[in-house]
C-alpha cells in the first residue's frame, strides 16, 4: 500500500489496522455469548450431557466471513480498489477468523483440559512457524503468481483446514473415545505446581 494507487504513509498503513481491530472485536463479542447459549441448548437436548463438539455448530456461520474476506482482500489489492474496500475485506476476514480461533481454543480446553498447556504450546509453535514461512515466502510468491492467486491459495488452504469443523461435528466424540488412553497417558505426566495433599 506504499505504492500507487494508494501511496499510503506509514501512519496511514497503521490506521488500516483499525478495520481488523473492529472485525475482531465484533466477532469476539458475538461468539462468546452465542457459543455458550448454543452449547447449553444442545446439552439440554442431549439429556443434560455437554459434548465439546457442540461448539462447532457456532463455528460454521463464521467460516464464510473468513474465506470471503481473505479472497476479497487479495482481489481488492490486485485491482487497486479503494482503500475502503481493502479495509472492509480485511475487517470481514477478521470478523470470521477471530471467532474461529476463539472456538478452536475453547474446544481444546473443553476436550483436552488436562493437557491444555502442551496443546497450546504445540498450537503456538505451528501457528508461528506457518506465519514465519508466509512472511518470508509472500513477496516472492506474489511476484511469481500475482496477489489474487496468493490469496486464492491461502483461502483454499483455509477452506480445507476449516472443513475439519464438519468432520469434528461428525466424528469428534468418536476420536476422543479412541484416543482416551493416549490422553490419559499424557495427562498423568503433566507438571503440577501445587503441592499434592495426602
Amino acid at each position: 500500500m506504499l505504492d500507487a494507487p494508494y501511496n499510503f504513509s506509514a501512519s496511514q498503513i497503521g490506521l488500516m489496522s483499525l478495520a481488523p481491530f473492529i472485525g475482531t472485536t465484533v466477532g469476539t463479542l458475538i461468539v462468546g455469548p452465542v457459543s455458550d447459549y448454543i452449547a447449553l441448548r444442545l446439552a439440554k437436548r442431549n439429556n443434560g450431557i455437554y459434548e465439546p463438539e457442540m461448539r462447532f455448530w457456532v463455528f460454521l456461520p463464521f467460516i464464510p466471513f473468513q474465506l470471503a474476506g481473505a479472497w476479497w482482500f487479495g482481489y481488492a489489492l490486485a485491482e487497486g480498489q479503494s482503500w475502503v474496500q481493502v479495509a472492509m475485506a480485511y475487517g470481514i476476514s477478521n470478523l470470521g477468523s477471530a471467532p474461529l480461533q476463539s472456538l478452536a481454543l475453547t474446544y481444546l480446553l473443553d476436550a483436552y483440559g488436562e493437557i491444555i498447556g502442551d496443546a497450546l504450546t504445540a498450537l503456538t509453535v505451528v501457528r508461528n512457524l506457518l506465519s514465519t514461512i508466509f512472511v518470508f515466502a509472500m513477496p516472492a510468491w506474489a511476484a511469481a503468481v500475482g496477489i489474487p492467486n496468493v490469496f486464492n491459495t491461502i483461502g483454499a488452504i483455509g477452506a480445507v483446514i476449516l472443513s475439519f469443523a464438519g468432520f469434528f461435528l461428525w466424528k469428534g466424540k468418536y476420536l476422543r473415545v479412541r484416543t482416551a488412553k493416549v490422553y490419559k497417558h499424557w495427562a498423568e505426566r503433566q507438571f503440577e505446581a501445587r503441592p499434592v495433599s495426602g
